[in-house]
Parts: C-alpha cells; sequence; structure tokens
C-alpha cells in the first residue's frame, strides 16, 4: 500500500508547520487464508478437487490483489491413526479452477485410492508464502 504523509509538530503553542510531503510503500505480505477449510468436493481413485476460502483481503477496494498463486500441502494418514506414514508433500503453484465465489477450487493429483489425507492451503505472494490454513 503506498501512502504520502507530512509531519508537523504539536506543541502548546498550537500546531507547526507541515513538512513536504514524502511518500512510502508497505511492503506486501503474504495473506493468511479465510476460515473455510480445504474440503472435498469431488473424489476419484487417484485425485481429489478441494475448496476452501481464499486469502482474507489486506488490501484496499481500489487496490488488486499481490497474490500470485497457492501452494497445498498434504500427508497420508495412518491406517491406524491419525498419525502420519511420512512427511508433508508440497504442491507448489496448485492450479485453481475458476469459480461463481470467494472460494478457491483445485486439484491435488497422484494419491493413493482409498486413503484419507491432511491438506493445508497457503496463499503466495512477492513477499513469499503466508501461513498455512487450519487442518
Amino acid at each position: 500500500t503506498s501512502y504520502t504523509v507530512q509531519v508537523a509538530a504539536l506543541t502548546s503553542r498550537g500546531l507547526g508547520e507541515r513538512s513536504d510531503p514524502g511518500s512510502f510503500t508497505t511492503r506486501s505480505v503474504a495473506p493468511s487464508m479465510g476460515v473455510i477449510l480445504p474440503r472435498v468436493v469431488n473424489s476419484y481413485h487417484d485425485h481429489l478437487v478441494l475448496e476452501c476460502s481464499g486469502p482474507v483481503p489486506d488490501w484496499s477496494r481500489t487496490e488488486s490483489s499481490d497474490v500470485l498463486g497457492f501452494s497445498a500441502r498434504y500427508f497420508e494418514c495412518s491406517r491406524y491413526g491419525y498419525g502420519t506414514n511420512g512427511a508433508w508433500i508440497t504442491v507448489e503453484n496448485v492450479e485453481l479452477e475458476e469459480t461463481d465465489s470467494d472460494v478457491i477450487r483445485f486439484t491435488l493429483k497422484a494419491l493413493h485410492p482409498e486413503r484419507q489425507y491432511v491438506v493445508q492451503v497457503a496463499a503466495v505472494t512477492a513477499a513469499g508464502r503466508g501461513p498455512w490454513s487450519e487442518q
């Protein structure tokens, strides 16, 4: 976000002269994701179609989003409990599908049949990847 400011001293004698205008731009940050957690829309034998909230806007209505894309990560749940069978698998720049709402829809491919997965999503900006969504 860009700002233009002027500074003036306020004393017991009143407001002083204003400085010349100075401009600055805050650094972009990777926004956090919204409250709708990733959920399965369609499931197939080797891939899942999921959707969740898009990022929480940190830009004004007159500015465009600085989100460059989204990353997803997932792990396969153990067949004998909630523990993992391995480390998180991260998919950078997930391919998004068009939707008619504020949700994002994406596909995770190359999964194993009849398994359960835990999935998280994060927005990516020029400042890097934001925090992962809840599970």
